[in-house]
């Protein structure tokens, strides 16, 4: 962002930080769009359509938004985003073919659950856990492994994109990995 603004509630990051963490390939920058989040009209909430908004101008207006922040932030860091997260969670079928068709491998609500991936189709709409301040990693991650016990998973499917997700052992993985599509069974 190009706005000095600091709050113990949200992070803000320069270009420079987002270029530099990006390429070190442990980290994976998202796009959230360039501004579904905080509209200055206060007439859209994130992604959802207005309610007298037709479907071809209601299609332009997410695609030129996700756009521009696509070429922020190729122009800026060099990345090509290939996962973005909802703004405030809210999508629908119209968005999720946007985002297909642009290019993106993996979309994120609001919604905290833990994602069983069988098919690449799987990876739109995935549900995530945002850690708010105050919270331990340990409090945190502990959270998550509770709701993990409730599923017995011991195969995933690695799709054509680079990413593998599956369970073993009440952990959830999230891995990196060549991008050939396989089955991959616990050892």
């Amino acid at each position: 962002s190009d706005i000095n603004d600091h709050n113990i509630n949200y992070s803000n990051l320069n270009w420079d930080t987002i270029r530099e963490i990006s390429l070190d390939g442990y980290v994976e920058t998202g796009n959230h769009t360039f501004d579904l989040h905080h509209n200055e009209q206060g007439e859209r909430k994130g992604m959802s359509k207005k309610e007298n908004e037709n479907e071809s101008e209601y299609e332009k207006v997410i695609f030129q938004d996700i756009n521009k922040m696509q070429l922020l932030l190729k122009q800026r860091s060099a990345i090509d985003c290939k996962t973005i997260a909802y703004p405030y969670g809210l999508y629908n079928s119209t968005v999720t073919k946007i985002i297909k068709n642009m290019g993106f491998i993996c979309s994120l609500t609001c919604e905290e659950k833990i994602n069983i991936v069988q098919n690449c189709d799987d990876l739109y709409n995935l549900g995530r856990y945002n850690r708010p301040s105050g919270v331990s990693s340990e409090n945190f991650l502990r959270k998550i492994l509770n709701e993990a016990e409730k599923y017995q998973v011991g195969t995933a499917e690695l799709c054509s994109t680079d990413l593998l997700m599956c369970f073993s052992d009440s952990i959830f993985y999230c891995l990196k990995i060549s991008p050939h599509k396989r089955n991959i069974a616990n050892s």
